[in-house]
């Protein structure tokens, strides 16, 4: 088994990931690949100096193209391990991930984990994120599926016939072409409930708003890719819809709490519009139901 990270820059989260990695119960052997997508320096010394016996890490170029897609498609062009495991480099896996990931993968060609949001998030932080992480797979757009990139596991043979993930997708949804184009291939997908993530939530709403345009503009570029597979659609009075509730929202705001959820829906909508006029198809809203649960 290889764990794959993809890493922008070396600080202390990722040196907890690292540790936690060292920390496997019951564990089968892995070895892990981190990714340099940035400064290769100092992620190779903060490795040398996370590296414990029994565990072997190493460290790769991946700095030539940025973005986690390229990333990982590096970390598996190294790997050796006929399994792949997917983290991030600021996030911590649980104690028994690798093991859980390593059962579920038995049965199943793609895996992902659960998310627990608790552990390395403020409560303030926590409540702009109104969806739960879910017991589940999520899906996306009514259609298949899917597996977190932050959370994954798939059989090393299935991403190298699969050509790995889709190295144009840059800030998100990448691991949602990924695992949509397995299940059209015939591979099955699972989820690993014990296989838990402690993930960390973007901390500022500067942070928040960047993520969830990328976000969103990235989902307006997987409907432009598989729109023939898809039957939600939207429409210029739904899209007037949406941003009249953001100003109604905006304008209610009382307290860190409501702007930031505020930041978070503004964010993604704008992101699927820019996303919409560059791919020349926006994505459908799929989030009516929550945004009525919500007001």
């Amino acid at each position: 088994m290889s764990v794959i990270i993809p890493v922008r820059k070396a600080d202390v989260r990722l040196l907890q990931q690292l540790q936690a990695l060292c920390c496997q119960s019951d564990a089968p052997v892995f070895d892990v690949v981190v990714v340099a997508n940035g400064d290769y320096d100092g992620i190779a010394d903060l490795v040398r100096s996370a590296t414990r016996e029994g565990v072997r890490m190493r460290v790769v170029d991946g700095s030539q193209r940025r973005g986690v897609s390229y990333a990982r498609n590096v970390g598996a062009a190294h790997a050796r391990g006929a399994i792949l495991l997917f983290c991030d480099g600021d996030d911590v896996v649980d104690s028994k991930w690798v093991s859980e990931m390593n059962r579920a993968l038995k049965d199943h060609a793609v895996v992902s984990g659960a998310l627990d949001l608790k552990r390395l998030n403020r409560v303030a932080v926590r409540a702009w994120s109104v969806e739960s992480p879910g017991a589940a797979l999520p899906r996306s757009m009514g259609y298949l599926p899917y597996a977190v990139g932050a959370n994954m596991g798939v059989r090393a043979e299935a991403y190298r016939v699969l050509a790995g993930c889709d190295e144009s997708y840059i800030g998100g949804h990448e691991e949602v072409d990924f695992a949509w184009r397995a299940q059209e291939a015939g591979y099955s997908i699972g989820f690993a409930k014990d296989a838990v993530v402690h993930y960390r939530l973007r901390p500022t709403m500067r942070a928040l708003f960047r993520q969830r345009y990328n976000s969103g503009r990235t989902y307006s570029q997987l409907y432009a890719n598989y729109r023939s597979r898809i039957a939600l659609r939207t429409s210029p009075a739904r899209e007037a819809q949406i941003w009249l509730e953001v100003i109604r929202r905006l304008a209610r705001a009382r307290d860190a709490v409501d702007l930031g959820r505020v930041v978070r829906m503004a964010g993604w909508h704008l992101g699927r519009l820019v996303g919409g006029v560059r791919y020349f198809a926006m994505g459908p809203d799929d989030s009516g139901l929550q945004l009525r649960e919500e007001a």
